[in-house]
């Protein structure tokens, strides 16, 4: 397992549109955690999902699927469905064709039970102030991660290949893991962590006030947003240090000095 980093980092606009969650987010710590149906990439917690396994497996699993979504019907009628779904070609789950129902369930209880707040290893990647800080126009948040807040914090994994879930072969919890905490390679640059709310969904969360330790200008910021952006750190409790990114004048690449 990977070690959480120091500091993890969380990039921000202070445009019009979302200026004052920004805000509140600074003085307060009040963080929202994010629906994945919100989230910009179309695979991200979307799994491959299969129901491999023996017959005697597969039954089991739709006996226990029936018996919680229709607890009100007799055992007997619940079995009896289960043993017409896998006698009939045209709705037996096994089959990839009919697999789309069952997958489309899972993601639907994925994103209507789940939270999650996005943060990154990174504070100076060219991209991620591109895609998440308003175009360099933003700021970047860097939070010191020494808080029982980051603790649940964990990194996603790339790969090629898409997850796949399969609830006969894996318990729900590492169906869960292999649908949140798995991306594409496409997206390596973000080097993102993850803190998952289960259950509790989407909403605003308490992050410890004086976690934030420093505020990141972009280097496109105006003098009106830089003037906010120190107002609301000294609103702060932490009192987070703000600092300026420039574009090197060697490389493509962003600087910040003081920060490594």
């Amino acid at each position: 397992m990977q070690s959480l980093p120091a500091t993890l980092c969380r990039y921000r606009s202070v445009g019009e549109g979302e200026r004052a969650r920004t805000q509140r987010i600074v003085e307060t710590g009040l963080h929202y955690f994010a629906s994945p149906s919100s989230f910009n990439d179309p695979f991200d917690c979307r799994p491959n999902f299969t129901l491999d396994g023996s017959e005697d497996e597969v039954r089991q699993y739709l006996r226990g699927m029936w018996s919680r979504q229709a607890p009100h019907l007799p055992e007997a009628e619940r079995h009896a469905e289960v043993d017409a779904i896998l006698s009939d070609p045209t709705r037996d789950p096994r089959i990839a064709e009919n697999n789309r129902l069952f997958a489309a369930t899972y993601e639907s209880m994925v994103t209507s039970q789940v939270g999650i707040l996005c943060l990154s290893e990174v504070h100076d990647d060219i991209l991620m102030w591109s895609h998440y800080g308003d175009c360099h126009r933003g700021i970047c948040l860097i939070y010191d991660t020494n808080y029982e807040f980051f603790s649940q914090a964990f990194p996603v994994r790339y790969q090629r290949e898409r997850p796949c879930t399969n609830p006969i072969l894996q318990s729900p919890e590492q169906m869960l893991d292999s649908a949140i905490y798995t991306k594409s390679l496409a997206w390596g640059y973000e080097k993102e962590w993850r803190i998952l709310h289960y259950q509790q969904g989407v909403g605003e969360r308490q992050s410890p006030s004086s976690a934030l330790k420093a505020i990141v200008l972009g280097v496109a910021v105006s003098g009106t947003d830089r003037q906010l952006v120190e107002s609301w750190a000294k609103s702060s409790p932490s009192k987070p240090t703000v600092m300026q990114a420039f574009l090197s004048s060697s490389e493509f690449s962003i600087q910040v000095p003081g920060l490594r």
